[in-house]
């Protein structure tokens, strides 16, 4: 959760920050974790910093219309920090920049078991995987590339596309063991796509694929509306390897069992 929201923090200071300098501390103090996101981007208004925290905000000028995006990061962010017992708060002046303070009360114990209980995740060898037809579906190309740098290992057939339409297309005419679906995309969403091919439009072999949603948005609405889909995994960003393998070992079973059939 702690680098979703540092992520988090840091996208949306890339994207409002066309010139100067983005900084990223740490400090660990006594009783608390404190992380500051700094940059010297174009800022918020004082009237926009009323709301910044609300779901789908963004001020809204000259500026900020070139940068697009759902408007949920920094909403996420917050909601990660409370779920974690801390807090983020926001300071910004318009063309001066913006700094961003998350304060975590944790402890290096409860750190050390995070750490081992990642650690001892089951591997799943690279021999099963080999071969695997993996489709990855986003609209943004650097998040296509972390992805195909995480699957390298596991010697797949990999394919992306930057939208739903897109991938019924490819769907229609390659037979994919797997595929990860982003949600927010232009032409045609995760949400609508996976209903399309769950409902036969991109194939009858292709009806129970094995899917797995990535997307950065992890509020309960949104996880409950993906519930909803006939999905197997839900991948937060920024994506967790051992989820990754463990959707990539069901995907294998899922093959391994219609062949058999």
């Amino acid at each position: 959760k702690i680098n979703q929201i540092v992520s988090n923090l840091a996208r949306n200071a890339v994207k409002f920050c066309n010139e100067g300098s983005i900084i990223i501390q740490g400090y660990g103090h006594e009783d608390e974790l404190e992380i500051v996101v700094s940059d010297t981007g174009i800022g918020i208004g004082e009237e926009a910093l009323k709301s910044i925290f609300d779901p789908f905000s963004q001020e809204d000028n000259s500026d900020t219309r070139k940068h697009t995006g759902s408007g949920l990061g920094l909403t996420i962010a917050r909601e990660l920090t409370r779920t974690l017992g801390g807090e983020l708060t926001l300071e910004s002046e318009k063309e001066k920049g913006t700094r961003c303070r998350v304060h975590i009360p944790c402890e290096a114990t409860d750190i050390e078991v995070s750490k081992n209980e990642n650690e001892s995740n089951q591997k799943i060898n690279a021999n099963a995987t080999e071969g695997l037809r993996v489709l990855i579906v986003d609209d943004n190309k650097l998040n296509i590339k972390l992805l195909q740098q995480f699957l390298k290992p596991y010697k797949l057939e990999v394919d992306s596309c930057l939208n739903g339409q897109l991938a019924l297309e490819k769907i229609r005419i390659i037979e994919y063991d797997a595929i990860f679906m982003d949600l927010q995309m232009p032409v045609l969403d995760g949400y609508e796509t996976v209903k399309k091919i769950r409902a036969g439009d991109a194939g009858y072999n292709s009806m129970n694929v094995p899917i797995a949603v990535v997307s950065a948005n992890v509020l309960q609405g949104e996880i409950d509306r993906v519930n909803a889909l006939d999905v197997k995994h839900f991948i937060p960003k920024p994506v967790d390897p051992n989820i990754v393998q463990s959707f990539l070992a069901m995907a294998v079973q899922s093959k391994s069992t219609n062949s058999i059939i």
